[in-house]
This record gives C-alpha cells, structure tokens and sequence, in this order.
C-alpha cells in the first residue's frame, strides 16, 4: 500500500498556517513530507524579491502528513523501556480503558493509555522481557483518528523526540490536538496517490472525542519535530533538491553559478542549509529550472 504524500494545493497552505505558525508561508511543491524542496515545480511569486541571502534564524521542523478519517481505530501501546512486562491486574482483551490509565508495567515503569478504549489484543506475555518500543497491547479507540503513513527516515525521530501534533481535516475543523501513536495492522487503507516509495508503518492521530468528523474524510497532521536555534537557511523557493542535498544558483557579482549546497531540517518555509554556503552568500530566490543559469 502506498500513502498519498503530496496534500493538494490550496489545503496545505491552509492546513500548515493553523496546524504551526511556523509553517504559515508553506509554498506549494516544498514537500515537508520528506523536508524535501523541489524548486523546480514552483510557480515564480509575482514582486518576490530577485536574490536572497543566507541568513541564520531559529527553525523547528515539521512533518506534514497526508491521512484519512477513520472510526474506532486501532492504536498500539508500546513498551516504554527494556524490562519485565506485566498487565494491571484488571487488563484483559475486552476490559474498558481511560486515557491515562495504567495498564501494566515496564520494570516499574507504568504503561499508559493513550485515550479511552477498549483493549483488543495482549501482545506481551504477563513477566515476559521486552524491548523498548515492542508492541505490548492494542487497544480500540471509541472516537474518530487520522491514520497516516510515516516515511521510514522519520521513524527514529517519531519514536525517540518529544513531539506534538494538530491534525486539519479538509472541509472541516482544523488545528486539532491530537494524540499521535503507531497504528495497529489491518487498519482501512490510505488511498493510494502515487508515492514513489520509502513509506513506512501506519501512524494514527487520535482526535478529540468531541471532533465534528465523519469516516472518510481526508486530512493532514502536522507533527513537530526538531528545533534548532541559530542556523543557516535559505528560502525553500530557492533550492532545488531532496531532503540532503540540492543545488542553487548563487550570485556572485554579474555572474550566476550553480552550487552543490548539503540541506537539514525544513519548516516548510525555510531549509536549513548544513553545507555549500556561508552566511551573507547570495543566491537567486528561484530555484535552478526557473530560470537561465549558467552552467557548473
């Protein structure tokens, strides 16, 4: 199954300016999906300015997700540590649970719900050593959630950084709270629009009880990720590329060159550039493809 990661047009920008301030200014094509910047399938913004420079600023990343309302989804809870696993002595498949309820315990670390429900499946043995991050229980959610895939390259910050999330539903309510959890398996598809791969596992925002949704709707969540202070960016109308590496045209003089430049963190907005400038260099605020570079 493929996920649609490319939210159309006019919903990103209005998803992104509610889901994070920060990401108001999204551009359309700057995928933030992938952090990647695709300069070349953006239109040329009518009085931008003709050159930027390279400038340092505070950035937190945020990961934009295309998803699907579903009901009653299927969350997992997951081992918060390494250690001896056992169950509340009231936890067994079909026991009603509250959010924030302790359901077992993780070498005495608890184990939480992350909202109301109703526990499916045990997927632990009661004294059984787990991992961090194993699978130890499903539990189904009596309320609506966003299911989502994750690219794999995404996993390790999903799991390990403290992250926030807000989910927009098209044509409905936006900037919501929502709890993010991995999904269990054999959830309703995400319709398929085309990714070109490196999708991951499924991931659920679990939205407020009281979210006027219904099954089927499409949405997006946008997850806070990273957050750096003080590093060098460029405009991401400027580079084109993927989500390590692009090229630009910097300007020099009266002459242009294209510039192998090594990118970080996006915010949608802005992309950290990690290598290739410096600060104060100046670069066409078009991406090269837009307009007539000189060669390398």
């Amino acid at each position: 199954m493929k996920m649609r990661f490319s939210i159309r047009s006019g919903f990103v920008l209005l998803a992104l300016s509610v889901l994070f301030p920060v990401a108001v200014a999204a551009t359309v094509g700057c995928s933030p999906v992938h952090d990647e910047v695709q300069g070349a399938q953006l239109a040329v913004t009518p009085n931008a300015p003709v050159t930027v420079a390279v400038q340092r600023k505070d950035m937190a990343s945020v990961l934009v997700l295309d998803g699907a309302v579903q009901s009653r989804p299927v969350y997992v809870i997951s081992a918060p540590a390494t250690g001896a696993m056992a169950f509340a002595d009231d936890v067994a498949v079909g026991a009603s649970v509250m959010k924030g309820q302790t359901v077992g315990t993780v070498d005495d670390i608890p184990v939480t719900a992350v909202e109301a429900g109703v526990v499916s499946e045990l997927l632990a043995e009661p004294g059984a050593q787990v991992s961090a991050k194993v699978p130890l229980l499903t539990v189904k959610y009596g309320g609506f959630g966003l299911l989502a895939q994750v690219p794999v390259d995404k996993l390790y910050r999903l799991y390990s950084a403290p992250v926030s999330a807000r989910a927009s539903i098209q044509y409905g309510p936006a900037g919501l709270g929502c709890a993010l959890t991995p999904a269990a398996a054999d959830q309703v598809a995400v319709p398929d629009g085309g990714s070109d791969g490196g999708v991951g596992p499924e991931f659920l925002c679990l939205l407020p009880a009281d979210a006027d949704v219904v099954p089927g709707l499409f949405g997006s969540v946008g997850i806070a990720l990273d957050k750096k202070p003080g590093i060098l960016t460029l405009p991401a109308t400027a580079v084109r590329g993927s989500s390590q590496k692009g090229v630009v045209s910097k300007i020099d003089g009266g002459s242009t060159t294209l510039v192998d430049v090594q990118l970080g963190i996006s915010d949608g907005v802005d992309v950290e550039v990690t290598g290739g400038l410096k600060e104060g260099d100046t670069v066409s605020n078009q991406a090269p493809g837009l307009i007539n570079d000189a060669a390398h």
